[in-house]
């Protein structure tokens, strides 16, 4: 993970609005969580592997259904307080990694949750991880990709400490393609409403079968 984006991260608040990087909005974080939670597969009793798992936004809904959840994130002071909040919970492990570094067994999981992740990293970067992703799904696995694509979620001139990359559609859908078939795609709706921002874009990919 490259210094400046960690020192980025570092500076965000370990809370709702830290994570969403908006405090207009203050339901926003909320409406965004349900949105994406209501486009995902049933998980009961899959083995999740969350990336960027923050404070665990979604983590604390994954270890409700799940048989398995690991959540990864680089940033230490985030997962302290996902531990806060899901205390006591014997199917969660975390890792204080950066995604790109990680090695599993191949097929060692049901879902592949990613959120806001692949933006902060380099083209090559985002290749890998895919290609391991593909790799560490079981037969039949999904893996769920929210990027912000093109501008910022807001649809205003990001500021200069930001360090995403907004890319083109194109690149996400092309490089999943390589690797997954593409179950479904859009954009995530409060988006749209509250900010009219239609490259707040999700995937959700497959494993197909040998």
């Amino acid at each position: 993970m490259r210094n400046h984006i960690f020192r980025f991260w570092q500076q965000q608040q370990a809370d709702e609005t830290g994570m969403i990087l908006n405090t207009d909005v203050p339901h926003l974080a909320s409406a965004d969580r349900t949105e994406i939670l209501n486009l995902l597969p049933f998980f009961t009793q899959k083995r999740i592997l969350e990336l960027g798992a923050g404070i665990g936004r979604f983590t604390t809904a994954f270890i409700k259904e799940a048989s398995r959840v690991v959540a990864v994130d680089y940033q230490k002071t985030f997962l302290q307080k996902n531990c806060e909040r899901n205390q006591n919970c014997n199917i969660l492990m975390y890792l204080c990694a950066a995604a790109q570094n990680l090695e599993f067994k191949p097929n060692s999981f049901d879902m592949v949750f990613t959120n806001w992740l692949f933006m902060y990293l380099e083209d090559n970067e985002v290749s890998n991880l895919i290609h391991n992703i593909h790799k560490w799904l079981d037969n039949g696995g999904i893996f769920f990709i929210r990027e912000s694509c093109k501008v910022t979620s807001t649809n205003k001139k990001p500021e200069p400490t930001n360090p995403t990359h907004y890319r083109e559609p194109a690149f996400y859908f092309d490089l999943l393609q390589k690797y997954f078939c593409i179950k479904r795609s859009g954009y995530i709706d409060v988006y749209y409403r509250l900010y009219n921002n239609q490259y707040q874009l999700f995937w959700i990919c497959e494993k197909a079968s040998p």
